[in-house]
């Protein structure tokens, strides 16, 4: 539905036109929204996301959605999902103009300590309960390096 819907309801969000694609993607995000709380849903995009809103200046300079959308391709690379499905997920973030790098989102300072501080305070989320597998600090710092260094 995102995927679909999602470039059609970027074109006017925001300009008060109301369209197809727009209901269809405010409609999944509520109903999403709805699904993965109630089944307990959250996890490494949430982490990344309540650790992201931790920094004031990525705070200041983006919204709770872009964190969780940038903890989505964290996760996505910790899981290790196909390439094809990686693909898919950073054009649909490009052709949208989601962020998709930390220095996008506002982070001051992304080098290897500030990511592995992140990855870190992410490792300590209750969160990542709802994993596949227990993952750690370097588990979830590769994944962010991953992410960075995607082309």
């Amino acid at each position: 539905m995102l995927l679909e819907h999602g470039p059609g309801a970027m074109r006017v969000a925001g300009t008060g036109e109301v369209t197809p694609d727009l209901e269809a993607v405010v409609e999944a995000i509520l109903w999403l929204s709805a699904v993965a709380f109630e089944n307990t849903g959250l996890s490494i995009a949430h982490a990344v996301a309540t650790e992201l809103g931790a920094i004031e200046p990525v705070r200041k300079h983006s919204l709770h959605g872009e964190h969780a959308a940038y903890g989505t391709l964290v996760q996505a690379m910790a899981e290790g999902r196909p390439e094809d499905e990686l693909t898919t997920l950073f054009d649909f973030y490009d052709e949208i103009g989601m962020p998709r790098r930390l220095v996008d989102l506002g982070m001051p300072d992304i080098g290897d300590t500030a990511i592995e501080n992140l990855a870190t305070a992410c490792a300590k989320s209750p969160f990542l309960v709802n994993q596949e597998r227990m993952l750690d600090a370097n588990d979830l710092a590769a994944a962010f390096r991953a992410v960075e260094n995607y082309v």
